[in-house]
């Protein structure tokens, strides 16, 4: 599956913060796809794969960096009066997972309208 705009908005913000620290993110971008979307009811999980155009040898040097990181940008989804939390799993070097979390009551399900959002 395609990247939704949700997803792909907050990947390059938080690849884009995080540009000095982890430079090989960027080039990981153009090779990810959706292996599956999983709704919780508070939020939601994306997990990547790659593609196979991906050569594994460009994550050989990082390939002991498992981190969750971030970008300090808000989130703003239709339909939720508070700003939504969201970071990236890195796992083996490799951009492993989005996981995106409501801190209010409102059911997350897929029913949202993920196109109508702001990252700010």
């Amino acid at each position: 599956m395609q990247l939704n705009n949700l997803e792909t908005a907050i990947l390059k913000a938080i690849i884009d913060e995080n540009s000095n620290k982890y430079p090989f993110l960027s080039e990981h971008f153009k090779y990810l796809f959706v292996l599956s979307r999983e709704f919780t009811g508070v939020g939601m999980y994306t997990n990547f794969g790659y593609n196979l155009k991906f050569n594994n040898n460009q994550i050989n040097k990082n390939i002991n960096i498992d981190i969750p990181i971030s970008s300090a940008k808000s989130l703003f989804i239709e339909g939720f009066q508070y700003e939504i939390s969201y970071k990236v799993n890195i796992t083996n070097g490799k951009i492993n997972l989005l996981e995106i979390v409501t801190n209010e009551d409102t059911l997350f399900d897929n029913t949202i309208n993920l196109d109508k959002f702001k990252l700010i």
